[in-house]
């Protein structure tokens, strides 16, 4: 089951994306969300797997987030894992017991895109996380007994950088060691800056 935690992504500046572009971000009243949880945990007591939706829902910050899924523990007894979506700067703004503490309410995957190891093509994308914390970030979580799922971008160098994106892309991949990598091809998206 995928359940909508949030509306858009809390950055929503990367020039390559256009999947959240005129969604305003907004976090869902919890209570909402809760009932929503509670009437498919009766009405699907079978589910195991669940996904957290939109962008970036480990900036939730920790109580929010372990209170989600103690819920989804609740309602759903033979959960196995829960996945979303995250920001390097999230994942690290959370202690080690923290993460420890999510995965044993079974948060099992993150999905971040690193989509390159090259800090002057991310600036150049708009996307603001540095390679550092991005990299920090998956050793963290995977030392607390999460799997991360790295997504790179393949193209996103285009002629002029291409070399270097790939070669710095890498070394974060090599400094990270994610359990999981996903190398996407860069299209241009229509609507995208």
């Amino acid at each position: 089951l995928i359940f909508q935690v949030s509306y858009g992504c809390p950055h929503n500046g990367c020039r390559f994306c256009g999947m959240y572009k005129g969604v305003p971000y907004r976090v869902r009243p919890e209570a909402e969300l809760f009932d929503e949880i509670r009437r498919a945990g009766r009405a699907y007591p079978e589910v195991r797997r669940v996904f957290l939706a939109d962008g970036d829902v480990m900036a939730l910050g920790f109580a929010r987030l372990a209170r989600l899924l103690e819920e989804l523990n609740t309602a759903f007894p033979r959960l196995v894992r829960v996945g979303l979506y995250a920001n390097g700067g999230s994942v690290a703004g959370y202690r080690d017991g923290e993460l420890a503490g999510l995965r044993r309410l079974k948060l099992h995957t993150f999905y971040l895109g690193l989509e390159t190891g090259m800090p002057e093509l991310l600036a150049k994308v708009g996307k603001t996380e540095r390679v550092e914390t991005m990299i920090e970030a998956v050793r963290r979580g995977q030392a607390a007994g999460l799997r991360a799922s790295v997504m790179v971008l393949l193209g996103l160098g285009g002629r002029k950088y291409g070399a270097e994106h790939a070669d710095r892309t890498a070394e974060a991949l090599n400094a990270m060691q994610p359990r999981l990598l996903s190398a996407l091809r860069f299209v241009p998206v229509l609507g995208s800056p």
